[in-house]
């Protein structure tokens, strides 16, 4: 039995991402930002646009908060909810490289 289209892709994984920098000091502070439109504060970063790479992403996202032009080296972690419902739970895994993927 065939699917229409229009189902076939509604029942697609989707996956919403972000990257964030993590900016330290000689001291060992971080640096963290308070946007106007956010109530709390956080990394520089934000979320990733259609088909971005999260390096590209990151590297937007600093220059759009902080001005800073920035090229990201490696990555730090990878972290996911699991949508509602789902048994599967939430992780973070720090990678081995930028190109560790989750199985």
């Amino acid at each position: 039995m065939f699917t229409d289209a229009e189902t076939f892709y509604a029942q697609l994984p989707t996956l919403y991402g972000a990257a964030a920098a993590l900016f330290t000091d000689p001291a060992g502070r971080v640096l963290l930002v308070k946007p106007n439109y956010r109530d709390h504060w956080s990394l520089p970063g934000g979320i990733l646009e259609h088909a971005e790479p999260p390096h590209d992403g990151c590297a937007r996202e600093v220059a759009e908060e902080i001005g800073l032009v920035i090229e990201p080296e490696t990555l730090l972690t990878v972290d996911w909810v699991a949508k509602k419902n789902s048994t599967t739970t939430a992780s973070s895994i720090p990678p081995s490289s930028p190109t560790t993927s989750r199985r």
